[in-house]
């Protein structure tokens, strides 16, 4: 299904730009696989606003997998530099608003080896997301992303709610956007949003591959 949405256009510099410049189909380049650079002189699509038959998209209801950028600097387990973490509240709050249920992801740091998950964990974005939220971000603790912590979640998630998946580089396929963590991905939800702008460019699981086996809509966040 192509979805294509009226939003904002992102700015050579990584910023939203203020003023809208036309339509970019979401599925044609695998959920805007090097969205900055295929969307040269139009618009980029926008969360969930107007779609190309000038009918909205209805997340409520709907199980919504987000690939955020929450790829945040960490000290002895504790965030340092919140402002990616931040940026991303708008998009996930429509989300909820709308009645989504919200299945965050996003990569953090590279993990090469088994001894390099413990410090490379999503474990305390979901802790703090859970603060600037105001409710709770339940962290499926998987060690392959999508294991039977985050199938319970995903099974028992009521509108509104929200999940954060373990860190997508535990699985050594995102990197090279293979398919059988693309499919795990994609059985979780029925909408993608691409929200994560520094690694729309590049072909990974959690924002390319991913699309070729989630039916439904793909649009981008706020942020792209």
């Amino acid at each position: 299904m192509t979805v294509s949405l009226v939003g904002r256009v992102a700015s050579g510099h990584g910023h939203e730009g203020a003023r809208p410049a036309g339509f970019l189909s979401g599925q044609a380049h695998g959920a805007l696989f090097g969205a900055f650079h295929a969307c040269a002189g139009r618009k980029v699509a926008s969360l969930i606003q107007e779609g190309e038959s000038g009918q909205p998209v209805n997340v409520k209801g709907l199980r919504v997998l987000c690939r955020c950028d929450f790829n945040v600097p960490l000290k002895d387990g504790k965030i340092t530099d919140e402002n990616r973490l931040v940026a991303a509240l708008p998009t996930i709050k429509k989300l909820i608003a709308d009645g989504g249920k919200v299945i965050l992801c996003s990569h953090l740091g590279k993990v090469k080896t088994e001894e390099d998950k413990p410090s490379k964990t999503l474990a305390p974005v979901a802790k703090r997301l859970s603060e600037l939220l105001g409710q709770e971000v339940k962290f499926a603790a998987d060690p392959e992303v999508v294991g039977a912590n985050a199938r319970a979640a995903d099974a028992e998630m009521k509108d509104g709610d929200v999940i954060l998946l373990e860190n997508t580089r535990y699985r050594a396929e995102e990197t090279k956007n293979g398919d059988a963590f693309s499919q795990d991905l994609a059985s979780l939800a029925d909408v993608f949003v691409n929200d994560a702008f520094g690694t729309a460019h590049r072909a990974h699981c959690s924002n390319v591959g991913v699309t070729k086996y989630i039916n439904g809509p793909h649009v981008v966040g706020y942020l792209m």
